[in-house]
């Protein structure tokens, strides 16, 4: 990749991982991104090879200089991906000290025609260049569209009763005389009412009113509507299973060893690691009763220190390990970052994100927080799907799933056509969110069966 790489390197002191670093953070030719949009887009429409070495070595690096003229809709997407990086402020390739194996790539995004919107910051990763600049950029588009675009309210008339997306919880917000927007019952197919704010991040309230919850939550971005859905879908059944356990005090379980996603997942661990030997990691299943494989990595240094977890939820297990694996690393990388920008220019350019990794670094002990390790015996899990199903399959076994114990699912696409790439909007009123505020019934029930409602230190 130092084809595209800048010459030299700039800080941001708004998003924690926007710190420049020689040996931790290298910024992409955002001039060289454009240059390899227009290229693949010539090359796509009339077969042309305009001759630019460094935008044809970042387009080959992301293998889509091959099969040029295959799949029509892959083309496409692979072409808006390209044009929404070019409209990022910036774009950045990161190194993991202990996961070499890790491709990270990071990017600062800035909403339009938002005043005092401060830019968010967006990662992805993956084995290859490839996984880590699809999952970045989607994660960009999928918070720029949220927010407010022309046509997003529902117009006054005939519209459905307004869903209760708290139902009998605890510090819900009152939005029963707010503004509305479209959705749709995942179940049955039916147009349904959604409070406007619950689902969008409002350009009247920018900057004034602040949900007690992440906002963020449930929204997920895909090259098709249903992809977008079940992105969001799995982030919502992994953050409940997340609050019912570290907040909740719910144990989570051991893995089997004879599970065939743990074998997998060792591997996929040593490749991310190398000959790095400096952290512990293990595994916890905090899967609930939804059923749906949800899997905690967590590593600490050799001194119980540090601790970095990350979960996920997926339709198999081998998947979800996967995924909360790479989660986990990019919080190992946080740590790195935090002390960096700490070295560089004092404690003064930490901001909240950062301090609260630093806090987290202090405050949890792997040697005395039992939470984190696990209790009970392994359980046996039958997947979804398997892991090469397509979203079409997959979306409507998790649906019918989340239906077992009365959660209902609802949709709202937020697909903008500035960017052409599908975005949803995931609500269950039934899952606990978290981080929140908002207590549901579900997790008031794990409160009673513990007899704790305070939370521990935030893990994420």
């Amino acid at each position: 990749m130092a084809m595209i790489l800048a010459g030299t390197h700039r800080s941001h002191s708004g998003a924690s991982l926007a710190w420049s670093s020689d040996s931790m953070l290298q910024d992409l030719d955002t001039a060289v991104l454009a240059r390899a949009a227009d290229l693949f887009v010539a090359s796509e429409t009339a077969g042309r090879n305009p001759a630019d070495g460094a935008a044809d070595a970042f387009l080959r690096a992301l293998g889509y200089r091959e099969n040029v003229g295959g799949d029509p809709e892959i083309e496409a997407h692979r072409g808006a991906l390209l044009n929404a990086a070019t409209s990022f402020d910036r774009v950045f390739l990161l190194s993991a000290r202990h996961a070499p194996g890790l491709v990270l790539m990071g990017a600062v995004v800035r909403p339009e025609s938002v005043a005092g919107q401060a830019p968010g910051s967006v990662t992805g990763s993956g084995l290859d260049i490839r996984s880590a600049f699809e999952s970045c950029v989607g994660e960009g588009i999928e918070f720029l569209s949220q927010f407010e675009h022309d046509g997003d309210v529902a117009g006054s008339g005939d519209e459905e009763p307004l869903v209760d997306v708290f139902p009998d919880a605890e510090g819900a917000p009152d939005w029963s005389g707010g503004r509305m927007i479209r959705g749709n019952d995942l179940a049955t197919g039916a147009e349904v009412s959604l409070p406007f704010d619950r689902c969008i991040r409002s350009l009247r309230n920018s900057g004034a009113v602040t949900p007690p919850f992440m906002l963020g939550t449930g929204c997920g971005a895909g090259d098709t509507l249903d992809a977008a859905a079940l992105h969001g879908l799995f982030e919502l059944i992994e953050r409940d299973a997340a609050a019912l356990w570290w907040w909740g005090r719910r144990r989570g379980r051991p893995l089997a060893a004879e599970e065939p996603g743990v074998r997998g997942a060792l591997l996929y661990l040593a490749t991310l690691r190398g000959e790095r030997v400096g952290r512990v990691t293990w595994f916890l299943d905090i899967t609930t009763d939804v059923g749906v494989p949800v899997m905690a990595s967590i590593s600490v240094e050799r001194d119980g220190s540090h601790v970095a977890c990350g979960t996920a939820c997926r339709a198999s297990v081998a998947a979800a390990l996967r995924s909360a694996i790479r989660e986990m690393c990019q919080m190992e990388m946080a740590y790195d970052v935090v002390r960096a920008k700490e070295a560089q220019s004092g404690a003064e350019a930490l901001n909240a994100v950062d301090l609260r990794h630093k806090e987290r670094a202090a405050v949890i002990s792997a040697d005395s927080c039992e939470h984190l390790h696990p209790a009970g015996v392994p359980a046996r899990y039958m997947p979804v799907a398997e892991d090469d199903a397509g979203p079409g399959l997959t979306l409507p076994r998790i649906v019918q799933r989340l239906g077992t114990i009365g959660a209902k699912v609802y949709r709202v696409d937020l697909t903008r056509e500035r960017f052409g790439i599908p975005v949803a909007r995931m609500i269950v009123p039934q899952l606990q969110l978290y981080p929140s505020k908002v207590v549901s019934p579900r997790l008031k029930r794990c409160f009673d069966e513990s007899g704790i409602d305070e939370p521990l230190f935030p893990l994420h």
